[in-house]
């Protein structure tokens, strides 16, 4: 197979859009990006200059910053983003679907990092990247390996909205319960709380992996954003911070003080740890845990539990009195047994398709490359 350089199939667009015309939707930095080809969220702020990099859709946004985090996103509007962003735009021969998956490929952000510049920032080159490899294929060879991916995409997306609309539903019952608690300290319900521990040497590349507070929450499930690992030896010997399926874990300290998911029945791997940064919560004989987890997000508990870490120190952090001393309301367990069963399918609902999720992701990251590398012939096929 012929190979060209990226800069025969794309550029990087160099407009601008007026700061005005944005929004917490429409504006992309390496903040609301998220890790692993997960697209992007909303913004939490918007820049304060007249005017931003702009984008268009089909563009291709792809995070400069720290290339192993894999953060990549087709637009589907306008809008702009932070000149950490890099826009590529296709050429007027070139797909922008199959452009977005060349760019998606495991190979191109391992590219990247080998010849980005910077040790504890690295940030791409963007002379380097434009060299970057790219099979010579033909416009309706690019449309057919592009719809086998975008099938597998639409199928993970389609999950995500479903999942999205069953914890909207789950916090619609979780309000009705929660108005008919009394207001008590999480003491009155949360008897175990568990802190992880780092390794002597911090992560190795094999092992157990670690949870830490770099991760990123996706629909109350655990979603790993970088893997990271403490050895089998280590982790045989820990006492405490070993997570196990239900468990609400809380990043105590940091940037991400406050932020809370859940462990269900889906998790990559079957053992598990969290390091110091993290909480792990039990509820007295787990007989609440989903309602735990609810009570957790809520907001308005959130920027309570915000409130206590900031209190002290520049960097925001939380102990374990402190956590118990949040007060919330707390339910008879006449009523939290009852919200439990309702929202246990709910939740396995959930997991199920999260599950189902990251093994399309591994399904289209395995044929990624087979399929760019002519390994897999799709010539022939009718699509």
């Amino acid at each position: 197979m012929n190979y060209s350089n990226l800069e025969n199939f794309c550029y990087f667009v160099k407009d601008k859009i007026n700061v005005d015309k944005l929004n917490n939707n429409n504006y992309i930095s390496t903040e609301n990006m998220l890790p692993n080809k997960g697209g992007k969220t909303k913004a939490t702020k918007i820049p304060n200059t007249k005017t931003a990099q702009a984008y268009n859709k089909n563009d291709i946004l792809v995070s400069n910053i720290r290339p192993y985090f894999k953060k990549i996103w087709k637009a589907n509007t306008i809008g702009g983003c932070s000149n950490d962003v890099l826009v590529f735009r296709a050429n007027t021969e070139v797909s922008p679907e199959f452009l977005f998956y060349v760019l998606s490929n495991d190979t191109f952000f391992n590219y990247s990092m080998s010849t980005s510049k910077g040790t504890k920032m690295p940030r791409g080159d963007k002379k380097a990247l434009m060299q970057y490899k790219v099979p010579n294929l033909e416009y309706n060879m690019q449309k057919k390996i592009a719809s086998i991916l975008s099938a597998i995409d639409d199928k993970i997306e389609l999950n995500n909205k479903i999942n999205t609309k069953l914890l909207q539903i789950g916090f619609l019952i979780f309000h009705k319960y929660y108005e008919l608690g009394e207001l008590k300290t999480l003491e009155a319900i949360v008897d175990i709380i568990e802190s992880g521990s780092r390794e002597k040497g911090g992560a190795i590349v094999s092992g157990v992996p670690s949870v830490g507070a770099e991760k990123i929450e996706r629909f109350g499930i655990y979603d790993y954003s970088k893997e990271k690992y403490i050895s089998k030896k280590y982790f045989n010997n820990l006492k405490k911070g070993i997570i196990k399926s239900g468990d609400v874990l809380l990043y105590k300290d940091g940037a991400y003080t406050g932020k809370s998911t859940m462990a269900l029945n889906n998790y990559p791997y079957e053992t598990c740890a969290v390091n110091e940064h993290v909480f792990i919560l039990r509820t007295i004989k787990n007989f609440a845990q989903f309602y735990l987890y609810f009570c957790i997000s809520k907001e308005e508990i959130k920027n309570q539990i915000f409130s206590l870490a900031s209190s002290k120190a520049a960097q925001p952090g939380l102990n374990q009195k402190e956590l118990f001393s949040v007060k919330a309301k707390i339910p008879s367990k006449k009523l939290i047994y009852e919200f439990e069963k309702i929202v246990e399918p709910l939740m396995n609902m959930i997991s199920e398709n999260s599950l189902e999720s990251n093994k399309l992701k591994q399904l289209r990251d395995t044929l990624l490359p087979k399929l760019m590398s002519g390994e897999l012939d799709v010539s022939n096929l009718d699509i």
